[in-house]
């Protein structure tokens, strides 16, 4: 048995393992693991043996956990402009009239931006004129029209 086929084989079961204990999350599907495990693995052992399972894609049947993952309803208004704009005043942490990517990441964070680094990231792209890394007065209306067409809402 090759290096890379024990460790993929080790993979799997400790994967199984921590399924069983219930440290994995119970909404990911045995089919998504095994995709994620197979193509870490997959760089490194190219040629598994013919009886080795590596699926093609994910299971678009496997349940998707909601996001906040709290499984309760709540109703949800849509966020203001003036709310947007209190919350980018609020994250200006250092009280300078500029955001910069960190403090972009927390303002997303608390929007509720599953990836508010990306976001913040896309934001800089998409409102920073000048290209300083910064988001000026100037610039801070076209970040709020960014951030509201994205579609945040409070719950």
């Amino acid at each position: 048995m090759g290096r890379a086929r024990r460790k993929w084989g080790e993979s799997v079961v400790a994967v199984a393992a921590a399924m069983s204990e219930g440290r994995w999350l119970k909404t990911c599907c045995f089919f998504t693991m095994m995709h994620i495990i197979s193509s870490i693995t997959s760089t490194q052992n190219s040629n598994l043996d013919d009886g080795a399972f590596v699926p093609k894609g994910i299971d678009k049947a496997c349940p998707r956990a909601t996001w906040p993952a709290t499984g309760k309803k709540r109703a949800s208004v849509p966020i203001t402009e003036e709310q947007v704009r209190g919350i980018f005043h609020r994250y200006d942490t250092n009280r300078d009239g500029l955001l910069s990517k960190q403090e972009l990441k927390n303002a997303f964070s608390s929007l509720g931006s599953r990836m508010p680094g990306v976001r913040a990231w896309l934001a800089l792209q998409h409102a920073d004129v000048n290209g300083d890394g910064y988001i000026n007065e100037a610039e801070f209306d076209k970040l709020v029209k960014y951030t509201l067409k994205r579609g945040y809402k409070i719950n």
